[in-house]
């Protein structure tokens, strides 16, 4: 079974307003990223993985920033806006620490270690219309990237 989405029209973004980030290592001047409440709506959109494991995440997502990419390194991932669904079930399992899953019709809660989250995203990116070699730059990216942008809020200041 190949991955893919349902009901990928069923949400809507929230405007929230932006945080400052801090980039990594010789880029680090602090940069504008914009963040959105993500409130979905029932049937909500689900990513049917391959065996047929079905995955939700909460039903509003809190301060979801897309991909947010470094103005550094957007030459390498592309559009940080491009794969909407992908990087908010990423954003909820990393902040979260993991993603409901439909099991007999109910939405269960599994705890997720942050690399199988990774690994989610990247099969999620190809449903979503990534090419593969965009994918794994986007989840090594990824990998690297929420070292830094999820375990230290303290760098963060709201305008």
């Amino acid at each position: 079974m190949t991955p893919s989405f349902t009901n990928t029209t069923n949400y809507h973004l929230k405007p929230r307003g932006h945080i400052y980030r801090r980039g990594l290592i010789m880029f680090l001047r602090k940069y504008r990223v914009d963040v959105n409440d993500v409130v979905m709506e029932v049937p909500y959109p689900t990513f049917i993985d391959t065996g047929g494991v079905m995955y939700q995440t909460r039903p509003i997502v809190p301060e979801s920033d897309g991909g947010s990419i470094p103005p550094a390194f957007r030459w390498i991932a592309g559009d940080e806006d491009a794969f909407p669904l992908s990087y908010t079930f990423h954003d909820d399992g990393v902040r979260n620490g993991g993603l409901y899953r439909v099991i007999m019709g109910r939405r269960i809660f599994v705890p997720m270690p942050r690399s199988e989250v990774d690994d989610l995203l990247s099969r999620m990116l190809p449903a979503e219309g990534c090419k593969r070699y965009q994918a794994k730059k986007i989840v090594l990216g990824a990998r690297i990237g929420t070292l830094f942008a999820f375990d230290d809020r303290k760098d963060q200041t709201e305008n």
